[in-house]
């Protein structure tokens, strides 16, 4: 979940990612936010 459009980023399920590369895929979409928030928007509405 993005948690637009502030964040932070929360892992809701994961299936075969260890803990370390879920703590980098969510460290990724933090620093993203600003680019995937507005195109979620977009596509899905208001946040």
């Amino acid at each position: 979940m993005l948690n637009c459009p502030d964040g932070p980023p929360h892992l809701r399920e994961s299936y075969g990612f260890s803990r370390h590369d879920e703590l980098r895929i969510l460290k990724e979409l933090a620093a993203h936010l600003p680019v995937l928030c507005p195109k979620w928007s977009e596509i899905h509405g208001d946040f």
